[in-house]
């Protein structure tokens, strides 16, 4: 009779049958990830078509169901796979089980069609400033390009500007950065489970991207930034001359922002002016506003003696800038240097196009094109001018300005959203002759000036600064986890 040791020790045999069934379990472990992968693949592709807004493609699928209606298992297959796509049953709770705080996921996935150069836009400032907030709330931040990486080297001009980009967001507190859809499914394949929010910049990357984000991670909010209502934008254009070529395409706009909206949580507005027009358009939806973020710079200096001259700022990618100080310039300035012969004026943003440079060709005017430090002109200037004709959202020259204490003239266009009263907080004027006489008694009258200057300062510090827009947040996106 064998020992009890002997009896445990393994014979040859069996040494060889343990390490067999060892390696048929790693292959059919290697063989369920594939099959994993085959089907995630497939549910990530099913859901991009059924969110599609292609009436193409919906009907395919369709055709696809009734083809293989009755069909095992294929038909069972696709059951099975737009079953997934719903949120998965919660587990009963073992009631003598000790009771577990869960906290929601504290990661934000941020995705725009580009990283943000804050110095070129409005609307990068914006979302770089975001970004920011998003990291000092102590939420972990990853940054979605929806260009790919070779491409943003082409449109920044250089490996090095994208790297010095790059390093300016990993400075702001983003953790990562991803390019392209394809990266953008890896990171969501590795960590979507601490993620809780995802924040889509513009429609039309929210439109593109939010079926990979429920594919992938399903329990992720999804905030829809709309940055700028484009289609009240375009029907505001409209009114100055090519109208039914504008109406089309705010109508073709309008649908995708529509669309957009509607497959997010919750929508991101700038200002009340486009909550109110865009929820008009569909009570059912969800509207917040997040304004432009700012951090409210040194109040610049109060000694009329050390300013002078007329500040433009604006970036020519964006058509209403080019329209505006091209109105002021041809429209406007005449009037003004009839009255103020040695006034001058500034123009300064990238880009300027040929219209644009021409305008320097006039007495007076200058065309600066991109300059990286505005602090100095913002101090030095008399005073500030939105001239804009159309538009929508809220103007970042004219918050700028405020908030460095520049004090501005303004169209209503270029006004509206940031809480202006007429008078108060900025000089408000519409047609030429009107808007002529406007930076005129601004330029002259120094004690409307000085007590604009700091009314304005005061409401972009209650209503646009970093601390303001941070208490906004985190009512959108719940208590922040720090």
């Amino acid at each position: 009779m064998q020992d009890k040791a002997d009896a445990a020790a393994p014979r040859p045999d069996d040494s060889d049958e343990v390490a067999r069934l060892r390696l048929r379990e790693k292959r059919l472990q290697a063989e369920l990830a594939s099959v994993e992968a085959r089907v995630a693949d497939a549910r990530d592709v099913l859901v991009e078509i059924t969110g599609s807004r292609s009436w193409r493609l919906r009907f395919a699928l369709r055709g696809l169901r009734r083809r293989l209606a009755g069909r095992s298992p294929l038909d069972s297959f696709t059951v099975k796979l737009e079953q997934s796509l719903q949120p998965l049953p919660t587990q009963a709770a073992d009631p003598e089980a000790p009771a577990v705080a869960t906290a929601r996921p504290t990661g934000i996935l941020v995705a725009s069609s580009h990283p943000p150069r804050p110095e070129r836009a409005a609307g990068d400032l914006r979302l770089f400033n975001l970004l920011r907030l998003f990291a000092a709330g102590g939420r972990r931040v990853v940054f979605v390009s929806r260009a790919k990486r070779d491409a943003v080297v082409t449109t920044f001009g250089s490996e090095a500007e994208v790297a010095r980009i790059e390093g300016r967001l990993r400075e702001a507190g983003v953790e990562e950065l991803v390019y392209g859809k394809d990266e953008m499914k890896g990171l969501l394949k590795r960590s979507r489970e601490g993620l809780g929010w995802a924040w889509l910049s513009f429609p039309t990357i929210a439109v593109s991207l939010t079926p990979t984000i429920r594919a992938w991670a399903p329990h992720v909010r999804i905030a829809f930034d709309m940055v700028d209502f484009h289609a009240l934008r375009l029907r505001r254009q409209a009114e100055l001359g090519n109208r039914e070529h504008l109406l089309a395409q705010a109508a073709s706009i309008e649908a995708i922002e529509l669309d957009a909206a509607r497959k997010t949580d919750v929508t991101i507005a700038v200002s009340d002016t486009e909550r109110d027009a865009f929820a008009a358009l569909d009570a059912s939806l969800k509207v917040e506003i997040v304004p432009l973020v700012f951090d409210v710079p040194p109040l610049g200096p109060a000694d009329l003696e050390q300013r002078a001259g007329i500040l433009f700022v604006g970036g020519f990618a964006h058509a209403p800038n080019a329209d505006g100080v091209t109105w002021f310039a041809r429209e406007v300035w005449p009037l003004v240097r009839a009255r103020q012969p040695g006034w001058t004026l500034s123009i300064v943003g990238p880009n300027p196009p040929p219209a644009v440079a021409e305008l320097g060709n006039a007495r007076g005017v200058t065309v600066l094109g991109f300059v990286e430090d505005l602090e100095p002109l913002l101090h030095q200037s008399r005073i500030a001018i939105a001239p804009l004709r159309y538009g929508a959202g809220v103007k970042g020259k004219v918050v700028q300005a405020m908030a460095a204490g520049l004090p501005v003239v303004a169209t209503p266009v270029a006004a509206e959203g940031i809480g202006i009263e007429a008078g108060v907080h900025a000089v408000i004027a519409a047609g030429a002759g009107d808007f002529a006489d406007a930076v005129c008694r601004l330029g002259t009258d120094d004690a409307l000036w000085r007590s604009i200057r700091i009314n304005a300062r005061d409401l972009i510090d209650r209503t646009q600064s970093s601390a303001a827009v941070a208490r906004k947040l985190e009512a959108i996106l719940g208590s922040s986890p720090s």
